[in-house]
Formats: structure tokens, sequence, C-alpha cells
């Protein structure tokens, strides 16, 4: 197959996007039209209603046709917010249709569905962004900064929480609960963000993988979990997630040379160590907070440029995700085979 070229600096880039079924559509369509560079062209759902009120809300088509979607020439990429168990299907379609991608997490259920996925975005010469927007935020990369400098020495331990109380408030839609669509409950969804940061702040491979999922509300899949990780070296991670507690993101990291530790309740980063101050937890001042994934797949699509540390990261945490889900749902610590893209 051609490779597709790089959208013409004058040109807007046409932007379709592909279901309303998770909540973040919304987001990421007012992005699509308030982004400079791009603008909504046309809704794809499965669900007829949900698809024609959300283009009815935004001015624009609703196209009931996945094939004749893709095959409209003003799309020059796709906003994949469908349910997760048919992601690869989807995808594939529009890497097949030479369209540009920009997915909701996970990016497929399984590992060998994303690099197929992977495989047919290389072929396709497309740009392919999974959304993991926690990289972007200041006390993150602050905190990789930090790690990456050396000043918190061997990172042998990191814990990373992200909540909110979607379940217990009820505006988490119930289709979030459904084991077929949804492929999982809190960690396979909210549960990515956790999961991705604390491998990131370990910067090698797990070992084994341990979780324990609960159910508070009672549906199918868990709406609250803990997965822990260990690692060569004695290292160990611990992975936070839930639908019904308040919204929180904290994260600590130790080293044998130093500590970082954040919390959103005062939206503050705190050190200690060698290189900070050995007495007392120091405030940290923070770098500003980096583009977000959909303004990083736009920037890809213009410059032919792939966001290789996204697609690493997906990469992983789909593998990670699947191991976390058979542990808890056999008991059993579960043997991690190869994440690929975790750097070290």
């Amino acid at each position: 197959m051609a490779l597709t070229p790089a959208v013409p600096e004058a040109s807007p880039i046409g932007v379709a996007t592909l279901s309303f079924w998770h909540v973040h559509a919304d987001e990421y369509s007012a992005a699509a039209v308030a982004h400079p560079d791009t603008h909504l062209v046309a809704i794809w759902d499965r669900n007829a209603e949900r698809g024609e009120s959300a283009a009815r809300e935004r001015g624009v088509p609703f196209v009931a046709d996945l094939e004749t979607l893709l095959g409209r020439a003003d799309v020059d990429g796709v906003i994949v917010t469908n349910e997760t168990s048919e992601h690869t299907a989807v995808i594939l379609a529009a890497l097949a249709a030479g369209k540009h991608v920009f997915s909701e997490k996970l990016l497929a259920p399984t590992s060998t569905e994303v690099q197929a996925i992977l495989d047919a975005a290389v072929t396709a010469g497309v740009q392919l962004v999974t959304s993991l927007p926690y990289f972007s935020l200041s006390p993150t990369r602050t905190a990789l900064a930090h790690i990456a400098a050396g000043r918190l020495g061997r990172v042998h331990y990191a814990r990373v929480r992200v909540t909110h109380d979607g379940a217990t408030r009820g505006w988490l839609p119930d289709r979030f609960f459904d084991p077929a669509a949804a492929v999982g409950g809190a960690l396979t969804d909210l549960g990515c963000h956790p999961v991705s940061l604390m491998l990131a702040f370990m910067g090698r491979e797990p070992v084994t993988i341990s979780s324990t999922y609960g159910s508070i509300t009672g549906h199918e899949v868990e709406d609250l979990a803990s997965t822990t990780a260990s690692f060569a070296g004695g290292g160990v991670g611990v992975a936070e997630t839930s639908f019904v507690d308040p919204g929180s993101f904290d994260f600590e990291v130790s080293g044998d040379a130093g500590a970082i530790a954040y919390s959103s309740r005062d939206d503050m980063l705190w050190a200690r160590g060698a290189v900070f101050s050995e007495s007392a937890w120091i405030r940290l001042p923070m770098e500003p907070a980096a583009a977000k994934p959909f303004d990083r797949w736009v920037t890809g699509i213009r410059t032919s440029r792939p966001d290789q540390a996204n697609l690493r990261a997906a990469q992983t945490l789909t593998a990670y995700v699947v191991a976390s889900n058979r542990s808890a749902s056999t008991g059993r610590t579960a043997r991690c085979a190869r994440l690929s893209g975790v750097s070290g």
C-alpha cells in the first residue's frame, strides 16, 4: 500500500469520530473542533440513535455505514472511541483506508491484536496515537525528568493511584460495566493511567504481576483494583484505581538516592534525598505541561513523524492489563511475558 502523505500545512485535517460509546468521545470531538488545524466532518456509531444525536448536536453528518465514512475524501483521520472489544476491527478498517488514528485506551484487547495494528499503521504510513494524557501533566513530566537525570538513583519502588467516583455518582454509563464490550472494568479503563505511569517510573519490565479486584457496586466487572508488580533486583511497583472514590491522582517514587511524591489534593511535588535535602522533604518546581495526546497526533500528521514513545507505552499497557486480568481472575500471580516498550 502506498504511504499516506502528510496533510499539507495549508489544508485543514478532516476528522471523524467513530462512536460515542466512550465517555471521552465528547472531549475528543470538541478537541477536533477547537484545534486550529482540524475540523470535525462526520460521526459514525453502531448505535444509530446515539450517533445521530451526537452528529445533530455538533452540526455534522451522521454516516451509518463505516465503510462509507472511511471512503470519504474529506476524512483524513479518525477518533476511535467505540467499545474496547471492537477496537481492533474498527482501527484496522481505518488503517486499511489510509486514515490516521487517534484511539482511546486500550489500543486493543490483546497483545497480538496490538501488534497487528502497529504493523498495519506502518504499512499504511499513517499516524497512530493512543490517548495517555497523564504523561503530559506537569508533575509526571517533572518526576520523569528527575528520574532520567539520575537524581533518585536506581528506582526500586513506585506507586501510582488514579480514581474517580463515576460508578457511585451515576455519571459512568452502564455499558462500562459490560465485560464483553469493555473487556474489563476499572483496571482496564481508568487503571490504564496508573499502570502506564508506574511502568514508566520503574523504567524496566516486571517479572510478575499480582492483582486484586473488588466490586462495591455489584457490577459484573471490578469497580476498584490494585495491581502489584515485582521487578528484577527486588523492585516493586503498585498501580491502584477506582470508579467508587473521589477523584484523585497521586504517586510516589523511591530510589537508592532519593524520592519524589505528588498528590492532587494540594497539587504539590515534593522530594527528599542526596541532591534535594537529606533532612526534610522540599517542594519542587514543576515543569510546564506538555502537548496533549490529541495535539501530538495532529503534529505527527503534519510532520509524518510517529510518536514512538506513545506506541511503546500503548503496547506495554495492553500486555500488562492482560496479565493483571489473568491474575485477578485466577487468584494467582502471573508471570510476565516480555512487555515490549518498557525502556530500561
